[in-house]
């Protein structure tokens, strides 16, 4: 018998999980969720382009969550705004097994806990998409770093305000660690437009530091293209790696600090969703943080993001990044 899972969220990176999951070897009833009849139709498309006659995977497209389901598991892909709503709906409209979140979570801080206690009161585990965890790449590093780890990204308008939660995620993985004090005081006070509509970007510079030692620092500059470069360095080993264009050195204490070539893939959402899910439905488990640790890398950014934008003259109670 088939799976049953609902997907809430059918745009761009909703469609690339639907993707994803079409490549399960399980066999999977999907229910796929979204208002819009135009991500429906980006989504149907992208499933086609994956799933044949043969494919154990099926997909229903529906513009709302259907009531009285049951579903072993859910993603919800939504953008940052709606999503807590939405989890709310869900659950209490469907019964659900587990969640799988796209990140940034919420945009506004109390949603975290509130959230977090719903999933607790109905004994939903739940999950959070930094992917980078299951990364070849980074798997291969975090043995050969070793001691308190810093990781910075510097680049032209990367979007630090959207992808800062995975470069902190990413840091917390290689370390262990996992509370950070965020300092963002060196942003700029000049907010951009970020691509997706409604929601914002940052320029200039935001850290993070734990209590170990491990720091995270991410700058961007404004009014410039230049793609992010990444410097990963640990007390054994450090790298540098270009992500968008799949290059990279590692040096070692053990080779005298020698550079070596870094073999840098990072696989496409598409071929990382069934990943997630087909662990979680065999074990009650997956390789991305759970809820809480990421809820709690989260709010100590967006508490440092609101207070910049308080701190810039906006009175804002959301910070709209996604």
């Amino acid at each position: 018998m088939a799976h049953k899972i609902v997907l809430v969220g059918a745009g761009q990176l909703g469609s690339r999980h639907l993707q994803g999951l079409a490549r399960s070897a399980r066999a999977l009833d999907i229910d796929v969720v979204d208002p819009s009849a135009a991500s429906l139709d980006v989504a149907i498309a992208r499933f086609a382009e994956v799933a044949d006659a043969s494919s154990n995977v099926a997909a229903t497209f529906l513009n709302e969550i259907p009531a009285g389901k049951d579903y072993e598991a859910a993603v919800i892909a939504t953008s940052s705004g709606p999503r807590a709503a939405v989890a709310r709906e869900l659950l209490a409209r469907c019964g659900v097994g587990a969640i799988v979140f796209e990140k940034v979570l919420f945009t506004r801080i109390e949603d975290y806990a509130s959230v977090g206690e719903l999933l607790a009161s109905k004994k939903v585990p739940a999950w959070v998409n930094c992917p980078r965890r299951m990364y070849p790449l980074y798997k291969e590093l975090k043995p050969l770093l070793g001691g308190p780890v810093r990781v910075a990204q510097q680049g032209g308008m990367w979007g630090l305000g959207c992808n800062a939660v995975h470069f902190a995620d990413l840091a917390a993985y290689l370390s262990g660690e996992t509370r950070f004090t965020w300092d963002a005081s060196g942003l700029d006070c000049q907010i951009h437009e970020s691509s997706r509509k409604g929601y914002i970007e940052f320029s200039g510079t935001l850290t993070a530091r734990s209590a170990g030692g491990t720091e995270v620092a991410l700058h961007a500059r404004a009014d410039s293209a230049a793609p992010p470069v990444l410097n990963i360095l640990g007390e054994r080993a450090s790298a540098v790696i270009d992500e968008i264009y799949a290059s990279g050195t590692v040096r070692r204490a053990e080779n005298g600090w020698k550079p070596e070539a870094l073999e840098v893939r990072l696989p496409y959402q598409s071929e990382l969703s069934h990943l997630f899910l087909e662990r979680i439905l065999a074990e009650g488990r997956c390789e991305l943080p759970d809820y809480e640790a990421s809820a709690l890398l989260h709010t100590g950014m967006l508490d440092a993001l609101l207070g910049h934008l308080r701190k810039c003259g906006r009175s804002v109670e959301s910070c709209p990044i996604t």
